[in-house]
């Protein structure tokens, strides 16, 4: 091993899919990866995500090293992110950065879970006994969480916190936990770290129609959603098993429209960029939502103007109306209005007609935008830059890489709205500079123990077949399932 006080270290803020993809691609290099996020959890937006366009399957794997692959850890973000050339440090906020490349000394506040990780079993007798129960953020609220709760439920290791703004201190968690792994009286602590380099993947939010003048005049009924939470509609590991179903009744929902723009493209709110993710997003969900909810789901997509420009895209949308019947109308959705029986009636301007129609759906969802978020505007002022009218972090160049100063580097959203291919390209990029960084200043990387082949006699494997009979499976012939 090499002596630790010269190996390279740097500081990867935000653990969305592009600080992970930076993190990942650093410490297979050989350097020591510090990576923080806000949240309790790492993973970002991409958690709440079982599908990707344009090929509608689980992107996780999609940040694993290239090089080196059988040697890196086979981590899934349905699981957790092992490596032991990263130290994870989840609620954690960057206070103050001071110092040039090579020698930055950065300010970290670690707030308290008040579970203690390190004891905690997960078995979730704390969970069962909590009297308090609170909106589940992570499904939208479409669902409720107790006091003390996971954060990500399909999250392993299970690391639980307790939510200080909806705990009474009742106790009756403390009582029931085998191990004394929580701690009510827990404080934030502070501590500082010593840094080559920084990379700042600070991620993105979605836009909050909450506060949208233009919005509130959909949110008529909870089964106006939006696109994120229809995601966990959608999710198996969601709010109704995979299932759509309208939130106010719990009854199917079979017909399904989707607002686009909202939150973007809004001059009235100095928001008159295009978000870029929107149109696949909706497209995607409206294929998903005919393949989950049988042949006689009928899906409808308001649009102002359908951006389809990646790899693939264009195919995907003539793929989503040609196969699947997706129905694109271009037009600006003026008005959502809800039936006494819970049927929201859709007021657009017909481009066929030139005059007003309605139709009738059971749910509508809202495309919300990208949006910059108080991390960003936190993170320029540390940095002293200035933030767009965006509030993106560059404020004419969209690079792959923005050097913001010398030694912190950008991606992900922070160098513009990206998807997700770009932000893990771009999280590959700042990786990329980051090492060179470290490598002219004659940084060393920590090198791996030799792994020595034991030797494996070749004997005939033995090979174990399991059948289920679930589910109206038949038995291949010659097989009996009796039991």
């Amino acid at each position: 091993m090499t002596e630790e006080n010269n190996v390279g270290t740097v500081l990867v803020v935000g653990a969305g899919i592009a600080g992970i993809k930076s993190a990942l691609e650093l410490a297979e290099t050989g350097y020591k990866v510090i990576l923080t996020d806000s949240s309790p959890s790492v993973g970002g937006i991409l958690q709440k995500l079982d599908y990707q366009f344009p090929t509608d399957h689980c992107g996780m794997c999609r940040m694993l090293p290239l090089v080196g692959r059988e040697h890196a850890s086979q981590h899934c973000m349905r699981k957790s992110l092992f490596h032991d050339n990263i130290e994870i440090l989840p609620f954690t906020e960057v206070v103050s950065i001071q110092g040039d490349a090579g020698a930055y000394t950065v300010e970290l506040l670690r707030h308290a879970r008040h579970v203690d990780t390190d004891l905690c079993n997960g078995v979730g007798k704390c969970i069962e006994v909590c009297p308090v129960e609170a909106p589940d953020e992570f499904n939208h609220g479409l669902t409720s969480r107790k006091a003390i709760y996971k954060p990500v439920p399909h999250n392993l290791p299970q690391m639980l916190v307790v939510d200080m703004n909806a705990c009474t201190k009742c106790g009756e968690c403390v009582k029931v936990c085998p191990v004394n792994a929580i701690d009510l009286e827990a404080q934030d602590t502070t501590e500082q770290v010593e840094v080559d380099s920084i990379i700042l993947a600070a991620g993105s939010a979605l836009y909050d129609p909450a506060t949208d003048d233009d919005a509130k005049a959909y949110a008529v009924s909870e089964d106006v959603v939006t696109s994120l939470a229809f995601e966990r509609i959608l999710s198996g590991s969601g709010v109704y098993d995979g299932t759509i179903h309208r939130p106010s009744d719990g009854k199917p929902a079979k017909r399904i429209a989707w607002i686009q723009c909202v939150g973007s493209r809004n001059r009235r709110q100095g928001r008159d960029y295009c978000s870029s993710i929107c149109c696949m997003f909706a497209l995607k969900e409206a294929v998903l939502a005919h393949e989950k909810g049988g042949p006689d789901v009928e899906t409808t997509i308001f649009y102002m103007d359908m951006r389809t420009f990646g790899k693939e895209f264009y195919r995907y949308r003539k793929r989503a109306e040609q196969e699947h019947g997706v129905r694109l109308v271009r037009c600006r959705v003026q008005s959502v209005l809800r039936e006494a029986d819970g049927t929201l009636l859709v007021r657009y301007l017909d481009p066929a007609t030139g005059g007003f129609s309605e139709g009738a759906y059971d749910l509508v969802v809202l495309s919300t935008g990208q949006a910059p978020f108080e991390a960003h505007r936190k993170l320029a002022e540390l940095l002293g830059v200035e933030l767009s009218d965006s509030g993106l972090l560059p404020t004419e160049e969209f690079e792959k890489v923005k050097l913001v100063k010398p030694g912190a580097f950008i991606c992900g959203s922070l160098m513009g709205l990206t998807d997700i291919s770009e932000a893990i390209m771009s999280g590959i990029a700042a990786a990329s500079e980051a090492s060179k960084l470290l490598s002219a200043a004659g940084k060393k990387v920590i090198q791996e123990e030799p792994v020595l082949e034991r030797p494996v006699e070749r004997k005939v494997p033995l090979v174990s077949v399991i059948l289920c009979s679930c589910k109206g499976v038949k038995a291949p012939e010659g097989f009996d399932l009796k039991p």
